[in-house]
């Protein structure tokens, strides 16, 4: 019976040790916060999707999600690419002057159609890309120069003020080029780079926010 019990104990202990892990040491990678100082050395990469840093092996994998040089920092590209696109935001004014989107979800005509992306009415996919959102809508029209208007929608078919991740976001492009130009900085800015709000706010609060004052809001 002695015998078990002291057996037990030494397992529980054993169990244990994982209970209050060490702090991780002050020059390890496991300590650094962000990609741009994790990568401040070639030993360690960054996990996007995890937002942490790690010991790189000669066997570690390079997939997408990870960053082994600064410039591969989603926050790095997210700024790259506003410091380009605050340059010219005619197409912007442009289309939101031309589209403006519905202020009531039942407001909406033959002109828009149902964004299948972001469909909170049939599909949960709205959460991915626009949080808090019951669905949007896309304009059928476009700009001369390719633009599409987006508008999402609470559940009560309000539309949701620009300038939060909720909101529809005006696209630059509606062809093959939307992933580049639209789908993929939205990524860098507001899912990949761990400087929130700040980054994101380049991408739904700047370059590539609709205009609701037609709506009041």
């Amino acid at each position: 019976m002695l015998l078990k019990l002291v057996l037990m104990l030494g397992l529980f202990g054993l169990q244990c040790q994982s209970c209050n892990p060490e702090p991780p040491k002050p020059d390890s990678c496991q300590s650094k916060k962000s990609c741009s100082s994790c990568l401040v050395t070639s030993k360690c990469f960054w996990d996007h999707n995890g937002k942490t840093c790690a010991d790189k092996h000669w066997y570690t994998v390079k997939w997408s999600s990870r960053a082994f040089d600064k410039w591969d920092c989603a926050c790095s590209k997210c700024k790259v690419w506003y410091d380009k696109e605050k340059k010219d935001t005619k197409w912007l004014a442009e289309l939101n002057t031309e589209i403006p989107c519905p202020c009531k979800r039942d407001q909406s005509n033959e002109d828009w159609k149902l964004d299948l992306a972001c469909a909170g009415w049939y599909l949960p996919l709205s959460w991915l890309y626009h949080p808090g959102a019951y669905g949007c809508i896309r304009s059928k029209r476009t700009t001369a120069s390719g633009a599409g208007q987006q508008c999402c929608y609470y559940a009560n078919g309000n539309l949701i003020p620009a300038g939060t991740k909720a909101a529809g976001t005006p696209d630059k492009a509606t062809d093959s080029n939307h992933g580049k130009w639209d789908v993929e900085p939205y990524g860098q800015c507001c899912k990949d780079c761990e400087n929130q709000p700040s980054h994101c706010n380049y991408y739904i609060n700047d370059v590539r926010k609709g205009d609701y004052s037609h709506c009041g809001i």
